[in-house]
């Protein structure tokens, strides 16, 4: 499979909005399948010829060589990863729901593996080791939950009303205390600049880092919102995640 292979069916998947356009996406990959390799074969076949291998060195290379196994297994976690995304999609609504955040989780991870490659083989090996791995988890990632958990946590949290279990009554929840911070982080601001509630299982870094580093994080995030105004939240939350578990 060539770069150029690759670099399509990763960036197909940021193209995939809705159950058509997936099924879509399943058969363009068996259509491609045969043509991919049949073109890789001729390709490595000539290669082999001008270095003077016989034919059964050839031979042998295309049926058990190192890089043929590789692309090939890499195409078919591939599918595998299609396969699950259209299972998740049958079984639940494909929008908001577990296969859309599937598709963003695994076509983000793709193309951060593709712009940070400096060769095809680099390019190749990463891909098929992450899809290796993640087959191995049936292509599940707690990092695939954490929107879909957020997004229930803010449509109770934005209820007016709710039970409080005493008689079916129904209350409003309480105004917070002007001077009430995180539990985890201790930071009120970087809370609000997030659009998240107080509280420890609403914390940015909930589940990331220890207390005491997501208290450093949450100055060190604080201080790079207010000297760099349109950076992505998100990702200062992410590189400093990224920096104090590498501590």
């Amino acid at each position: 499979m060539s770069r150029k292979d690759q670099e399509k069916f990763a960036a197909c998947i940021t193209d995939v909005a809705a159950m058509p356009d997936l099924i879509n996406l399943a058969e363009e990959i068996d259509e491609a399948e045969d043509p991919i390799f049949k073109q890789m074969d001729s390709r490595v076949r000539a290669f082999m010829q001008r270095r003077h291998y016989s034919d059964d060195d050839i031979d042998e290379y295309l049926s058990r060589g190192l890089w043929m196994r590789v692309a090939f297994d890499t195409l078919t976690y591939f599918k595998g990863l299609i396969g699950a995304v259209k299972q998740q999609a049958t079984s639940h609504d494909f929008e908001n729901g577990m296969a859309e955040e599937t598709l963003k989780y695994y076509s983000r991870k793709l193309v951060q593996i593709r712009m940070h490659s400096t060769s095809y083989q680099q390019h190749l090996l990463q891909t098929y080791a992450f899809l290796r791995d993640s087959a191995h988890n049936k292509f599940v990632n707690t990092l695939i939950f954490r929107p879909l958990l957020q997004n229930l946590l803010t449509q109770s949290s934005d209820s007016p009303v709710g039970s409080n279990g005493n008689g079916g009554r129904t209350t409003t929840n309480p105004a917070p205390d002007a001077n009430q911070k995180c539990s985890h982080c201790g930071s009120k601001p970087l809370h609000e600049k997030m659009g998240v509630a107080l509280g420890r299982n609403k914390c940015p870094f909930n589940g990331e880092l220890s207390r005491a580093q997501a208290k450093k994080a949450a100055k060190e995030v604080l201080q790079q919102m207010q000297a760099h105004p349109q950076a992505d939240k998100k990702e200062l939350i992410k590189a400093a995640i990224a920096s104090h578990k590498a501590e």
